[in-house]
């Protein structure tokens, strides 16, 4: 706070205890000015600025700030794009005419003579649903040769006087993990579209049949995991029952895994088995366990843009703009090698670093370490500007990581995508009831999204899932239920 110099003498000529009492008055009105900066700065942080999901945005949500760059073109289907439609048919299933009663003009009753199509329109439309009672019979025959008796054999899937089939098995358990319906919306779905009832019950214990026949499933893509050159991880919190807990991802383009355990930090990320035993490249966001793996590391750039934001908005400093800005550019000419098959020249990333580390520089002059009060101890609180600019100094190689290595993105979005879903799950549902209900939701949306990322028919899945026969990335299957290979279209990626 600045004092002019008439008020500076006037306070000098005071009493010595007036002065002392200005003093700390001062010094109280500095510290509160302080904190009432730091809580509004609180107050601002949103999903555009921190960590924040938009999900917990206040009712005044900020307007999005895109870093793309406007390509100029209007929105919408652009010239020459080939749009898709609903086109008719060449062979109708039904075919209903509509001839006339009678004569519009007399009122006589028309004849079949001189019938022509005049016009003809189609419509899409859907059978009846209903669930089909399959009787199996077992039949016994006399041989006429020797006069044995032979009995037939049932399949291997029928082993009770009556059951729910494969197909209509994997169909609630579609509805229930993938589609994330809920178990009484579920039932009501199926009595009121398949004239099907089925308690809530049935519905977890057939989530659990499939479950229990995916364990050979989890042990292999934890292995093709471990085996990947670039991962991504994330973790989000949940609850089963009244525990808190957190859900774990590792994925890639074409594997999911999925872990729940009481435990954020390393006793979670070691519950889900991958990076103790992973020495590729892993992409996260700044969560410091991560960094206690022997692996390399590349840092989220959508994270950083977001807290450079934050600074912007709290300080006004350009070197956040200019640095924000500088990694939006920095990801477009990364692209434009890449998409090349081409790695960004050494000159070219001679100038980047050079760029960065002066930004960084910048950073550090607007923001000087703070100064420690007389009489006070410990470690002296860093605004979360100093604290941004000394942690992008830190890790320089990891958050550029990936300018030098095509394989690796500019962020963690293929993490973010993949955990999104399970949240969704939670805050329509609530909370997972038990353990053993939640191990089976990871373990059948693990399997879904790994068949979905490689073009693999999710129902043909979970049939072959139901009958013990599971899919796997690196080896097509057939299904017992139909003939109808359940193979993907990116098993190369495993070679």
């Amino acid at each position: 706070m600045e004092i002019c110099e008439e008020d500076q003498q006037i306070i000098n000529q005071s009493h010595p205890r007036i002065i002392e009492l200005i003093a700390q008055l001062l010094r109280i009105i500095l510290e509160l000015n302080a904190r009432i900066r730091e809580l509004e700065n609180r107050m601002n942080l949103n999903s555009n600025n921190s960590s924040i999901p938009s999900s917990q945005d206040p009712l005044k949500k900020p307007n999005p700030k895109s870093q793309r760059t406007s390509t100029g073109k209007p929105r919408g289907g652009q010239r020459g794009h080939k749009g898709t439609t609903l086109t008719p048919s060449s062979n109708p299933d039904e075919i209903i005419e509509h001839k006339p009663e009678t004569c519009s003009n007399c009122g006589s009753k028309m004849q079949e003579i001189g019938n022509e199509i005049i016009e003809e329109r189609q419509e899409v439309e859907i059978p009846p649903i209903e669930v089909k009672y399959i009787a199996h019979r077992q039949i016994g025959c006399i041989c006429p040769h020797c006069h044995t008796k032979n009995v037939g054999q049932f399949p291997a899937h029928i082993t009770n006087l009556i059951q729910y089939g494969p197909k209509l098995t994997a169909l609630v358990v579609y509805l229930s993990v993938f589609q994330l319906i809920p178990v009484k919306r579920l039932t009501d779905l199926l009595r009121d579209i398949f004239n099907c009832p089925i308690s809530p019950g049935t519905v977890f214990n057939m989530t659990i049949r499939v479950s229990s026949n995916l364990e050979e499933f989890m042990e292999i893509i934890k292995n093709l995991l471990i085996n990947s050159s670039v991962i991504h991880t994330d973790e989000t919190g949940t609850k089963i029952g009244k525990k808190r807990s957190w859900l774990h991802v590792a994925c890639t383009k074409f594997l999911t895994l999925y872990g729940i355990f009481q435990n954020r930090g390393k006793k979670g990320i070691d519950a889900l088995g991958v990076l103790p035993n992973y020495l590729g490249i892993v992409v996260h966001d700044f969560w410091n366990p991560y960094l206690w793996y022997l692996c390399l590391h590349a840092y989220c750039n959508a994270h950083i843009i977001r807290e450079l934001t934050r600074v912007e908005e709290e300080t006004r400093q350009q070197w956040a703009v200019k640095l924000r800005s500088f990694l939006v550019r920095a990801k477009r000419i990364s692209e434009s090698f890449h998409e090349k098959k081409l790695l960004v020249p050494p000159d070219s990333l001679e100038l980047l670093n050079g760029e960065y580390l002066n930004l960084i520089q910048e950073g550090f002059a607007d923001n000087p370490p703070p100064i420690r009060k007389k009489g006070t101890r410990g470690k002296i609180k860093k605004t979360h500007a100093r604290n941004l600019v000394e942690r992008m100094q830190a890790h320089q190689t990891e958050i550029l990581r990936f300018l030098h290595d095509p394989n690796v993105p500019f962020d963690n979005n293929l993490a973010e995508r993949d955990i999104r879903m399970p949240k969704l799950k939670m805050k329509i549902s609530g909370v997972f009831r038990s353990d053993t209900g939640a191990l089976a939701f990871c373990r059948i949306r693990s399997y879904i999204s790994t068949m979905k990322k490689n073009k693999v028919s999710v129902i043909e899945g979970l049939v072959a899932a139901n009958m013990g026969q599971a899919w796997s990335p690196n080896q097509p299957l057939t299904s017992d239920v139909g003939s109808t290979p359940i193979s993907g279209d990116n098993q190369q990626a495993y070679a």
